[in-house]
This record gives C-alpha cells, structure tokens and sequence, in this order.
C-alpha cells in the first residue's frame, strides 16, 4: 500500500469514526456512506492537485488551443519572493509577464475557474423599469 493510499485509509476511518460515535455501532447503509466519502477525498485530492504551485523543472504550462501564436493560459507564476500572472510559449520557451526576472520564475499554477452565474441570474438581470421621457409620457397621455 502507497502512502497515499494509507492517508486515504486513514482519513476514511476518522470520517467512519464520526459518523459511528459508539464503538461496535453500525449505520444503516454504511457502505453507501462510505462510498460517498471515497467519492469526496477523490474529488479534493483532484482539487488540491490542481492548486498547487508547479515546479517549472516539473513541467511547463501547456499552450493554449486557441492561441495562434503558441501562447498558454494566464498562470500565476513565482520567484519564491513575488507573484504575478504571466503566459508561457512552449515553441520559443519563453515567459511572458510583469516580472522583471521573468528568467528567475521557479514555479506557477493554473487560475481557478471565474466564477459562474447562480441559477437564479442565469436569465439575466431583472429588467428595470425606467420613467418614461416626457415625449413617451406626452403620447400615452394622448
């Protein structure tokens, strides 16, 4: 077993523990509980995995589809000391960003995700009403 599987192990005991406060008592439909606890430790390891901050001896920021010019995404990147946004271009291996040492960049990250319109404003802004103009308040009074 990898360490992080035995973190995992661990993690889904202490989570069991909580759901069974009594030693020996059990819950109904505890492996459904448990499968969905597998399920979220998946989930934020993918999301801590995704967060972190990248060697660039590791690996580089890939270009971005849609960039004709070889260009990737907008990253965080770092010196150990400052952080900026900056893009990367995998043909001419070269940072682009608002360091002045953009030599000296030793790791980056991936931007979180914008945020998303709530369901409720996924129709838009509520229209407002305005006062009508006193040449329309003219003609409805006609």
């Amino acid at each position: 077993m990898t360490p992080q599987e035995t973190q995992k192990r661990i993690r889904i005991e202490e989570i069991r523990k909580a759901y069974c406060p009594a030693p020996g008592m059990a819950i109904t439909g505890t492996g459904r509980v448990l499968e969905d606890i597998q399920l979220c430790i998946s989930i934020i390891d993918q999301l801590q995995a995704n967060q972190r901050w990248i060697p660039t001896s590791e690996r580089l920021p890939e270009k971005d589809p849609d960039s004709l010019m070889g260009w990737s995404n907008t990253v965080l990147v770092t010196d150990g000391e400052c952080r900026s946004t900056a893009h990367y271009n995998q043909e001419c291996q070269q940072w682009d960003s608002h360091f002045e040492l953009e030599e000296q960049i030793t790791h980056w990250m991936p931007l979180p995700a914008g945020p998303q319109p709530s369901p409720s404003s996924a129709e838009g802004p509520e229209p407002v009403e305005r006062a009508a103009s006193p040449e329309t308040q003219r003609e409805k009074d006609l």
